[in-house]
């Protein structure tokens, strides 16, 4: 459902009716929701709605969370520090992949800094390739 909404999701009724099925009982259908709203961080209702999700008591909608808010989610609380637990658990790397000390640098503790950190495995297995043509 929340995976083909794409461009509708800032429309007021679309992104009311996500809203309301935060409160779901079923945590699939909360993570995909999370999922679908994160082109509506920049409005501040769904920022703090999305906010209290972080909180949830099932590991995958805390997850989906964090990733949604990765540039500012407190990595010390419970939905940060469960989201590089995750992470190291669906790489295919070898090693467990760890945040690098700020965003953009080694050590920051921020998600974004996992795929772009140089020489992390996942970084190569991201990485374009350019093919020349003709």
């Amino acid at each position: 459902m929340a995976t083909f909404l794409g461009q509708w999701t800032a429309e007021p009724p679309t992104k009311a009716a996500l809203l309301a099925q935060l409160s779901n009982e079923h945590p699939l259908l909360r993570e995909r929701v999370l999922r679908s709203l994160e082109s509506g961080l920049k409005d501040g209702a769904v920022a703090g709605t999305l906010k209290l999700m972080l909180d949830d008591p099932v590991r995958n909608v805390r997850v989906a969370a964090a990733w949604v808010m990765r540039a500012t989610v407190d990595m010390q609380g419970r939905a940060g520090q469960d989201l590089p637990r995750m992470l190291d658990l669906e790489a295919d790397a070898q090693q467990p992949v760890r945040p690098g000390p700020s965003l953009g640098e080694a050590g920051s503790g921020h998600p974004a800094d996992f795929a772009a950190r140089p020489g992390s495995s996942l970084t190569a297995q991201f990485k374009p390739s350019f093919q020349k043509t003709g």
